[in-house]
């Protein structure tokens, strides 16, 4: 894809989007110039996004990404827009590249003087060319037999052009938003996996609309559209295969959407109603089941909370869903999360003081933790780090994860107050839990000569634990103890795939022999022709690391061996050797 041609791989709705901010909303602020082939664009809109593109010698898209939350196509709108920005920066002076620099956004036509993107061989401007040719009666008519033959074109019609006030363009993206899903539902009314981003079309649709509502200030309108983008998505999920997460895509993008909203101080005397509708609808029964979202829009609310009758309001909604909680894995999530906004709220309003005795009788709860830990390390006050996380760690048994996180912040409690013994002490700690990172931490804490009296009882701690200790193989490659690396796979031959490489150049006829080994006991197990392939791609590996010999006469020894199992025969014969 090049500068000159990029409109021919990119969605036309994207494109006429970016020719928009480009071309006729001037929303690129600043291009910077990284290197002779790297830039830097920051593009305006709902926030201000920064898009990174990579250029070849001829113009060549090497690379190009884009910080929005945009996911439902490799290209976004503000990556189209600063396309159009480079091409006419290097057809107006092909040598105006000067690294580290920020060069001045080519100035776009002035409106009106570019009526539509720069024509190219594409379907969109062959389309374009036949229609503008026609009469406006005969295509009135085209379209309203095409509208009466084709729902979705209908109230697609209807979505452009027939929304008179907010009511109806409600109800024309219900409608077109219904007409792809139900052009997609098989004949149970669901809605099967590789259908899903057709069915999600009309939603995509309306997405754009929002954009746009928003790009031009209109944000009541915007939020409507985002909200009924909700109402119709969510409830979605409970009949489609959304494994891919295209559905869900939507709805987080509708509510980032609506948080970029809330945080934009243009919001004015609209924010009352913002906070009022945004908290009626995170008590909608239709997020039942799918608690983040809920959060995220009460996370909304309380940033809106910014006057102490919104705050009442707030707090007392809160306290409401604290008293539908019950002692289950969810409700104690959901706990912890409203736990957080209170926090927040009190340090709005009551200032520092207040929040931190909040915290002190909140601190079971592991974000508060967390943030008092945070707090006390930035205070240097390393003894209450160390009360902390011991206390997590008590109170948290059972919780792998947390304990690691407490042991990980008293390990660096005592890094940084120079407790190096009970430091090194941790780290052993971490060690015999598996952990290779930490074993790189504690060995350099001790001299070359010290280690080498340390390492031993290390190995031999790790070599009696039972099962699979993960950081092992990990340390004996890091101290180069081949022989002990090799005597560990001979006893666990599948192990050979990962660590051949190391052991061949020292070990190759052990390798070769150990392999040979796996192979056969793979083979006596597999009983289908999946696993006659993985029995087959074990024998590649073996050519591939030096073994063609030995993978000869495994594959003539199989052939003779499982002679009955055709299905096996005609995998092997297929491998070149």
């Amino acid at each position: 894809m090049n500068l000159a041609d990029f409109e021919n791989y990119i969605d036309d709705r994207i494109l006429r989007r970016g020719w928009e901010y480009y071309y006729q909303y001037n929303r690129i602020k600043s291009i910077t110039v990284e290197d002779e082939t790297t830039y830097t664009a920051v593009v305006s809109g709902t926030d201000d996004y920064t898009v990174t593109v990579k250029l070849s010698d001829c113009n060549e898209i090497l690379f190009s990404e884009c910080d929005c939350p945009y996911d439902l196509g490799p290209y976004c709108k503000h990556e189209a827009a600063v396309f159009y920005a480079l091409r006419e920066m290097q057809n107006s002076d092909p040598n105006c590249v000067k690294t580290d620099s920020t060069i001045e956004v080519p100035a776009s036509p002035a409106k009106g003087t570019k009526k539509s993107p720069p024509a190219q061989k594409s379907p969109h401007n062959r389309f374009a060319k036949i229609l503008s040719s026609q009469s406006k009666d005969k295509l009135v008519q085209f379209l309203v037999s095409l509208s009466l033959e084709y729902d979705e074109i209908g109230h697609r019609v209807e979505f452009e052009f027939n929304a008179s006030n907010a009511e109806q363009e409600r109800k024309n993206c219900i409608k077109l938003i219904r007409s792809y899903i139900r052009q997609h539902k098989d004949r149970h009314g669901f809605i099967p996996y590789g259908e899903v981003y057709g069915a999600v079309e009309g939603a995509r649709l309306v997405l754009e609309r929002a954009e746009q509502a928003a790009d031009d200030g209109d944000y009541e309108r915007a939020m409507d559209i985002y909200l009924c983008l909700l109402h119709e998505m969510v409830p979605l999920l409970q009949s489609a295969d959304d494994s891919d997460g295209i559905i869900g895509g939507i709805i987080d993008e509708s509510i980032t959407a609506l948080a970029e909203l809330a945080d934009n101080e243009l919001l004015g005397e609209v924010s009352e109603h913002f906070f009022r509708r945004l908290l009626e609808e995170s008590s909608n029964n239709i997020y039942d089941g799918w608690p983040d979202w809920q959060l995220n829009l009460l996370e909304i609310c309380c940033a809106l909370a910014v006057t102490p009758e919104r705050r009442r309001t707030f707090e007392k909604q809160l306290d409401s869903y604290l008293t539908e909680l019950d002692g289950s894995w969810s409700s104690q999530y959901k706990a912890e999360k409203i736990i957080m906004m209170r926090y927040q709220l009190i340090l709005n309003f009551e200032g520092q003081d207040k929040a931190e005795d909040f915290m002190e009788k909140n601190i079971k709860f592991p974000s508060i933790r967390e943030m008092a830990i945070r707090e006390a390390l930035s205070r240097k006050d390393y003894g209450r780090v160390e009360r902390l996380a011991l206390d997590g760690e008590q109170h948290d048994k059972g919780l792998p994860g947390l304990i690691s996180k407490w042991k990980e912040f008293r390990y660096e409690a005592y890094r940084l107050s120079g407790q190096l013994e009970k430091q090194r002490n941790l780290a052993m700690e971490f060690i015999l839990d598996g952990s290779f990172d930490y074993y790189k931490k504690l060995k350099a804490t001790y001299s070359k000569e010290a280690w080498a009296a340390i390492y031993p009882g290390i190995i031999k701690a790790l070599g009696e634990q039972k099962g699979y200790v993960r950081n092992y193989t990990d340390i004996l490659i890091e101290e180069r103890e081949m022989e002990r690396l090799l005597d560990y796979v001979k006893g666990k031959p599948a192990y050979i795939v990962n660590f051949y490489k190391q052991l061949l150049p020292l070990f190759p006829e052990e390798v070769y022999r150990i392999f040979v080994q796996h192979i056969y006991n793979e083979a006596r197990l597999a009983n289908n022709r999946r696993k006659y392939q993985d029995v087959c791609s074990l024998i590649r590996l073996l050519v591939k690391a030096g073994g063609k010999e030995h993978a000869r006469e495994v594959i003539s020894n199989l052939l003779a061996i499982y002679h009955r199992k055709s299905a096996f025969r005609e995998e092997l014969m297929r491998i070149k050797h």
